[in-house]
């Protein structure tokens, strides 16, 4: 097959091209003999997937090992070992033991109305998997991979990717997923290209050899399957150019740069202190989204006030730009055990970041105890995440002003996390109460369209280039000019080069992205032509679809 071409969802940019290396289940007999009892196995299977977990999170890939963490909580949980044994009680072997259990809770989750809870099948699916690989001693080594393999997948779990040699990767292709899918998340965090939901990747490259080749365009969302000679040699110029750009980029690092003569803040997202260490060599222009959660995850317990504190000072005291510090998000796909939430049939929709911030008192003054004393020389700002109405963010801002009363200081400069197409809806109310807006495109998208972003066959539906997004953004923007205050876009959007350049063009002041792209970023603020952005921006409002979207925005790019 000669430069067959698909199209997908751009998920991570850049160009590569390398060995097609095809992802499948391997095949194991429901009778296959095991190597080690159930009980070894489920707490080898959840100690292997703890032990992943901690090396993502030293890589600065937060969100990847809250899922790792998620995965190791379903083995160890004593409802599935239960229900294996059984099972196994009435004469199934292990294997088919196991799968059984595995069947029936996977079906009990896909059966839930609740898009969430249905998605989470998937993830049971992916422990059995892994389960059965530990009971057969079959886990896949992980240097099974050539250097610059392409890896092509129906799907990409934490539990697929734990045997890849995340080294060796040269790019990563799916039928399934999203611009905020798991794939996207291990892409960009290893600044490899990826494209998503691609429409019959799997029959297209079934008949492929490892000596067969696959071009990947991250930016455009295409993938060529047996490119020829020169197309070959075209790419390899356009990859010596990107080496020569990154060198460009670097060039900026310290600098200032502006949009139409304003200023604009090319900020980091700090999920982990990793990332403070790489915003710091980017020379980022402060935080623009300290997500204070990591502080409270992997632990048996409450970060102390004192133990805040000093991580928050660490930000603000690194930089002269400010840093902004989320108040703890958790809830929705995020859980701390030993706060012993309850189950909600929607926790996307229930009582997560401010919401439940607010109704844990405790846990809340402890944080804002912490942010009132790293308040230094005006250089912290305290965000308020999942704000719905005027009465959620008065809520918030009445119970920031009262510790910081009690500690005698004024309260650090408030604002809010745009999240909710409710809070767009009303931003020219909220803008009179904060110091700044800053928009979260992953959860904006989201609730906008109605589509789970953790759900890979909704994928499409998380492009932050969909119109609907961009006019709550506009209007977002709209009101944070009117009140004199600033607005920040601290999701992916930020970092998606069409998007973000039409995001200037709709009058955001700041964009907050991974660190290790913060040279990329401001070196494409320094290109954009503000008139033909800001006509383009206003053009994108009127588009009816994401695809329209892009097409306007691909004029704008360097």
């Amino acid at each position: 097959m000669t430069n067959s071409a698909l199209t997908g969802i751009p998920a991570s940019g850049g160009l590569a091209f390398g060995p097609p290396i095809v992802l499948r289940s391997a095949t194991v007999a429901d009778d296959a003999p095991t190597v080690m009892g159930i009980e070894s196995a489920l707490q080898r299977t959840a100690d292997r997937f703890e032990e992943l977990a901690e090396q993502a999170s030293a890589a600065g890939r937060t969100d990847e090992s809250e899922v790792l963490e998620a995965y190791a909580m379903i083995a160890e949980d004593p409802a599935l070992l239960a229900a294996i044994q059984s099972a196994m009680a009435e004469g199934h072997a292990a294997i088919a033991a196991v799968r059984r259990a595995v069947a029936d809770i996977e079906a009990s989750f896909r059966a839930m109305t609740n898009a969430y809870l249905a998605a989470r099948a998937d993830d049971v699916a992916g422990v059995g998997r892994e389960l059965v690989a530990t009971l057969t001693g079959t886990v896949t080594a992980r240097d099974g991979l050539p250097d610059g393999a392409i890896v092509c997948a129906r799907d990409l779990t934490p539990a697929d990717t734990v045997h890849l040699d995340l080294e060796r990767l040269g790019g990563l292709v799916t039928e399934r997923g999203g611009p905020t899918s798991h794939t996207a998340i291990v892409a960009r965090s290893l600044a490899i290209p990826a494209v998503v939901a691609v429409t019959g990747l799997l029959d297209a490259v079934a008949g492929l050899a490892q000596d067969d080749v696959i071009l990947i365009d991250g930016d455009q969302g295409e993938i060529t399957i047996g490119p020829d000679t020169q197309t070959i040699r075209d790419v390899e110029l356009r990859l010596g150019e990107a080496k020569s750009r990154a060198i460009e980029h670097r060039r900026l690092r310290g600098t200032r740069v502006s949009f139409d003569g304003k200023r604009i803040l090319v900020a980091a997202n700090v999920g982990t202190r990793g990332d403070l260490d790489t915003a710091v060599e980017t020379a980022a222009d402060g935080v623009g989204l300290f997500r204070s959660e990591f502080l409270f995850l992997d632990r048996d317990h409450a970060p102390t006030t004192e133990e805040q504190r000093d991580a928050y000072l660490a930000a603000v005291r690194a930089f002269e730009d400010p840093t902004v510090v989320r108040t703890l998000d958790i809830g929705g796909d995020k859980e701390v055990a030993y706060l012993d939430l309850p189950t909600e049939d929607n926790p996307f929709l229930g009582v997560r970041g401010l919401r439940l911030c607010l109704r844990e008192e405790a846990l809340f003054d402890a944080q804002l105890d912490a942010l009132v004393g790293a308040a230094v020389d005006g250089r912290l700002r305290v965000m308020f995440p999942m704000v719905a109405s005027l009465a959620d963010l008065d809520a918030g801002l009445t119970r920031l002003s009262a510790r910081a009363d009690l500690a005698g200081s004024a309260p650090p400069d408030p604002g809010i996390m745009i999240e909710t197409p409710a809070a767009a809806l009303l931003a020219p109310h909220l803008a009179r109460r904060c110091a700044f807006f800053s928009i979260g495109t992953n959860d904006l998208a989201q609730y906008t369209t109605g589509a789970d972003r953790g759900l890979g066959e909704l994928g499409s539906y998380q492009d932050p280039a969909q119109p609907a997004v961009l006019q709550l953004v506009a209007m977002s923007c709209e009101a944070a000019a009117a009140a004199g205050i600033p607005v920040a876009v601290c999701g992916e959007a930020a970092s998606d080069p069409a998007a973000a350049a039409l995001l200037l063009g709709l009058g955001v002041d700041e964009l907050s992205v991974a660190p290790s792209l913060v040279d990329r970023v401001r070196w494409l603020v320094t290109e954009l032509d503000p008139v033909a952005t800001r006509r383009a921006a206003q053009q994108a409002l009127r588009a009816p679809n994401a695809t329209a979207v892009r097409e306007i925005a691909a004029e704008l790019l360097p």
